[in-house]
């Protein structure tokens, strides 16, 4: 099929977006897609200018995504939804900021203009609570969503069904099959947050810290909140680097900073090398994994590589709590406050639970009946196949 007479395969995200978001589903080289891609953006139906410019100006050039539609009203969002044939679809990418507001205009408009959808929202799945690890934290975890999915389901437009389904797990597949659907249609792909093809066979003499921008983070740019992420970032500073020589010294193993390509430090302040856009690769190839709550850090999962989790008493109470949820639910873990690790006082366990993390990768990640392959390959064979 030639690309002219390709049908087109629409991106919908309603946030700014990044380089990096976009090529977790599709990196630039696809060519086995029957679908041409087109990327529009209704980020400035939610969010003021201002909002919107700053995110940009505290991203990286490079992450920034050059050949994005921007919808900026109602009625240009109405005009696109109208120009798409019948023959195409339109993958939902990322709608987490209407889903927050239960803003359910679009899925209106995709119902109303008889657009086949294709929903990716359970390729995020939510892991159940781990009660024996922390049951105060897993109960205050297990209310809050069941509250926000109250609320969720109340505002999902009558009749509307995405024509398919993409989840991955065990745990989603059953999931599909309790929800009551009569036409879509259910697509089984693995996880798009760990890369599969890293098997971790050749590990290196190498300890990896998984940095998460030590100034702020740029969604905080669209939010309200404080965007100061670290209180007295000097101390931190001061601790963690004591905390990479500490860790060098008894592994006998060079600390990497693993840095994504969201953002780009203009001075080196962790005097350890850092690695820009690497972090899958390094995270598996390591023998030890340093970090917070980083979705990356399910690398580690798959390559039973043990991890740190540290806290900071400079860190927020809100992100202290989100980092035990963390290693709570999905390592059956325990995470440290650095200080306490710096003067040793936690019996630091850095086994692996294989029995829990198998559980956790089978039921929310990759069922067992995928090949070892990642998101793109399985998801192109099956909608090629389908269509």
């Amino acid at each position: 099929m030639s690309k002219s007479k390709k049908k087109i395969l629409h991106i919908y995200i309603d946030s700014p977006t990044s380089n990096t978001h976009l090529k977790q589903f599709f990196p630039i080289n696809l060519k086995k897609l029957k679908f041409n891609l087109k990327y529009f953006n209704t980020a400035y139906l939610n969010f003021d200018k201002k909002k919107i410019k700053d995110f940009y100006k505290n991203s990286s050039e490079k992450d920034r995504p050059k050949k994005l539609i921007e919808v900026k009203s109602k009625q240009e969002f109405e005009n696109y939804l109208k120009s798409i044939k019948p023959q195409d679809y339109l993958l939902i990418s990322q709608r987490g900021e209407s889903r927050k507001n239960n803003n359910n205009y679009d899925l209106k408009m995709f119902k109303n203009y008889n657009i086949k959808t294709i929903s990716v929202e359970e390729l995020s799945p939510w892991v159940k609570c781990n009660f024996k690890k922390n049951f105060l934290i897993n109960l205050i975890r297990f209310f809050h969503k069941n509250i926000k999915n109250l609320f969720k389901n109340l505002f999902i437009p009558n009749g509307y069904e995405p024509a398919y389904v993409l989840g991955c797990g065990d745990a989603e597949k059953r999931n599909f099959k309790k929800k009551e659907y009569t036409t879509s249609r259910y697509i089984n792909c693995p996880s798009l947050s760990i890369d599969f093809a890293l098997t971790g066979k050749k590990k290196k003499n190498i300890i990896t810290y998984v940095d998460e921008n030590l100034f702020f983070s740029r969604d905080n740019f669209l939010d309200k909140g404080n965007n100061k992420k670290i209180q007295n970032l000097d101390m931190y500073l001061k601790n963690l680097n004591f905390l990479f020589n500490k860790v060098e010294k008894k592994f006998n193993a060079q600390v990497i900073i693993a840095c994504s390509n969201k953002f780009t430090y203009k001075k080196n302040l962790f005097k350890k090398r850092i690695i820009y856009g690497k972090t899958h690769q390094l995270i598996s190839q390591s023998k030890l994994v340093l970090g917070h709550k980083s979705s990356v850090l399910f690398q580690a999962l798959y390559n039973k590589v043990p991890i740190i989790f540290i806290k900071s008493k400079n860190f927020s109470i809100l992100k202290n709590f989100q980092i035990q949820m963390f290693a709570n639910s999905y390592f059956n873990q325990t995470p440290y406050y650095l200080d306490d690790l710096l003067l040793d006082r936690n019996n630091i366990m850095l086994k692996i639970d294989k029995k829990y993390c198998n559980n956790i990768l089978r039921e929310y990640f990759k069922s067992d009946d995928l090949l070892n392959k990642n998101f793109k390959d399985n998801f192109v064979k099956t909608f090629n196949s389908l269509i």
